[in-house]
């Protein structure tokens, strides 16, 4: 439409900004099914879209989602990526500086908490997620965007999670991770943050109890309906941990079945 058909000038940038949105939200499906040539090129498309028609918002959400992909591109051993990230994430908090969003800067600041981990910097984890928390003790309302409304505690503290995580301090990524799970989630969220439990738990040394986590993960994954590789990936260390554990044969068995089913 935006390439064949006659619009006015106004049409024209709703015509835009709708198809960056559609851009972003495919993007994330690419970047969970692992697709991230592909999720970053709708990105891009995104942020493009959202330059042309002057939507400050969409440029908002493809940026902020370009710095998490770029956090798991760093963690699969392109140490450029890192940089990245905290430079997306630097530029997106700098162009939402005038929302009045809480949900919006505790999002943004974890996801900028998240790429100076990423980096090795603590001390610029430990200042952007502090803001995070600070953002939610403003309050979380439910009439903002659609697209904000999953930003709660529990997001922030899996946010930390992460990060404490990616800094080397299992324990505290462990403690936080269970405080998350005891939140009520959907089923593929709760997918999610187990797997960050479990590969928390095996990073500290707790193998057994980390695969007994991703077990439940795994479950999910193979008969609970959850289609997500990224969750599959973030067991990957547990999975490692297991085959140098007595005992750990069973999952790494379903892992790599659940593995080759998900290719």
């Amino acid at each position: 439409m935006l390439d064949e058909a006659d619009y006015s000038e106004a049409t024209g940038w709703q015509l835009m900004s709708a198809a960056g949105e559609l851009a972003v939200c495919v993007g994330w499906l690419a970047y969970d099914a692992d697709g991230q040539t592909l999720a970053r090129g709708l990105y891009s498309e995104a942020r493009l879209l959202a330059d042309q028609s002057g939507d400050d918002g969409l440029a908002i959400r493809a940026m902020q989602q370009m710095s998490l992909q770029s956090v798991h591109l760093a963690r699969k051993g392109n140490p450029g990526s890192a940089r990245e990230a905290v430079r997306l994430s630097e530029r997106v908090a700098e162009l939402a500086r005038r929302d009045p969003s809480p949900q919006l800067h505790a999002l943004l600041a974890s996801r900028e908490a998240i790429a100076h981990a990423v980096a090795g910097d603590t001390p610029g984890f430990t200042a952007a997620i502090a803001r995070a928390w600070r953002e939610a003790d403003r309050g979380f309302v439910d009439d903002g965007p659609v697209w904000l409304r999953f930003v709660n505690s529990s997001e922030i503290a899996t946010a930390e999670a992460c990060g404490r995580l990616y800094l080397g301090d299992a324990d505290a990524a462990a403690a936080l991770y269970r405080r998350s799970l005891d939140a009520t989630l959907g089923a593929r969220n709760s997918a999610i943050y187990r797997a960050g439990l479990a590969a928390a738990l095996a990073a500290g040394g707790d193998v057994t109890s980390g695969v007994a986590e991703g077990t439940v993960v795994l479950a999910a994954l193979d008969t609970g309906g959850i289609m997500s590789p990224r969750a599959l990936a973030m067991l990957h260390p547990v999975r490692r941990a297991a085959a140098q554990n007595r005992g750990g044969e069973d999952f790494c068995a379903r892992y790599d079945q659940i593995g080759g089913l998900s290719a």
